[in-house]
């Protein structure tokens, strides 16, 4: 397809609100742009467009001007997103992208969570418009900016803090490759004695991080250059075994803070943040084992067909997480991404 064609598309998605029927999750932008990437043409294009936009809620014109000094003010309250998104796109003209990104999002990572992590996925995809594909560079990068803006409004109006992250790990934090020890401790009491009769992501999260016995959870982990890689392996090979509809943004979400990392100045609390948030969405999946060993690996579908599947698909999630799967593989080099894929486009 050309890329005229998806950005058009992906502007008339600053139509709409970022959330939808009671609490759902606004993918369009997103999904549009894993569409994309994997080559769909425009007539798949316009018409997953046409199926997804007619559900949608329309954004709610801005309830006020929000000034700089005003910017914690409004945070969790959604009727102002509109309003968020017109200060952070007037910051990002002011400033640059990512001179914006570097000083907002140290105030905004405490929600990382926020959405069930569709904040943080909105702005990773939008960090991925390829503007360098389009004749028209303006007009393409005037796009990235939108999409940036209103993924940081989205993170303002729907932010919802997990609580307190040290800035360091305790004295018997375990190293990324021992992960798998950590969210051991995750199955067993105190963090197993929970409800929450909301089947939200978010609610369920925030229920968790409510748990006294969660507080401490942040400095389990250290953090170095590897802790994403063993987070989001880890999320593949779950999601692998359990299916499971949380894990699944627990993996996608691994895939977006690779993309935003590198605008975060202290990167080792926003991994520890990140941990925090990781480690609330295992609790809340319901997930009560890990997996014992490796699934077998038979042959594998080229990377193409499994695409083809995947831009026929309806499910906004296949596509985003088939999308995921490829760029983490390619990341990585991990055969887990490719059975993932594989397996949701089977």
């Amino acid at each position: 397809m050309t890329s005229t064609h998806y950005f058009q598309l992906l502007a008339k998605c600053q139509e709409f609100a970022p959330e939808f029927a009671g609490g759902l999750s606004l993918h369009l932008p997103m999904a549009l742009t894993a569409l994309h990437k994997m080559g769909a043409h425009e007539a798949r294009m316009t018409e997953f467009y046409a199926q997804q936009s007619i559900k949608l809620a329309h954004c709610r014109p801005s309830e006020q001007i929000i000034e700089h000094h005003q910017r914690r003010d409004f945070l969790g309250q959604t009727q102002y997103y509109a309003s968020y998104r017109d200060f952070f796109l007037e910051q990002i003209r002011r400033q640059g992208y990512a001179t914006c990104l570097r000083q907002f999002l140290p105030q905004l990572l405490p929600g990382i969570a926020s959405a069930a992590f569709h904040a943080l996925i909105r702005l990773a995809y939008a960090l991925e418009i390829p503007t360098q594909e389009m004749s028209d560079a303006e007009s393409a990068e005037a796009c990235m900016k939108q999409e940036i803006a209103a993924a940081l409004a989205s993170f303002a109006s729907q932010f919802q803090t997990l609580g307190h992250a040290c800035s360091t790990s305790s004295a018997s934090a375990l190293a990324p490759m021992q992960i798998r020890r950590l969210l051991e401790q995750l199955l067993a009491p105190p963090f197993q004695t929970w409800s929450c009769e909301s089947d939200f992501i978010s609610a369920r999260i925030a229920t968790v991080a409510a748990l006294p016995a969660f507080e401490s959870v942040s400095t389990w982990l250290a953090t170095d250059e590897q802790t994403l890689q063993y987070l989001s392996n880890c999320a593949a090979h779950i999601y692998l075994q359990e299916n499971n509809f949380t894990v699944l943004h627990m993996l996608t979400a691994s895939h977006a803070m690779r993309l935003v990392l590198p605008y975060v100045s202290d990167q080792s609390l926003a991994l520890r943040r990140f941990w925090q948030a990781y480690a609330a969405a295992f609790i809340a999946s319901g997930v009560q084992q890990l997996p014992q060993a490796d699934t077998a690996i038979g042959k594998l579908p080229d990377w193409q067909d499994i695409f083809n599947v995947a831009i026929a698909s309806e499910n906004e999630h296949v596509i985003k997480l088939v999308y995921s799967c490829c760029e983490e593989y390619q990341a990585y080099r991990l055969p887990v991404y490719w059975q993932v894929a594989a397996k949701v486009c089977s």
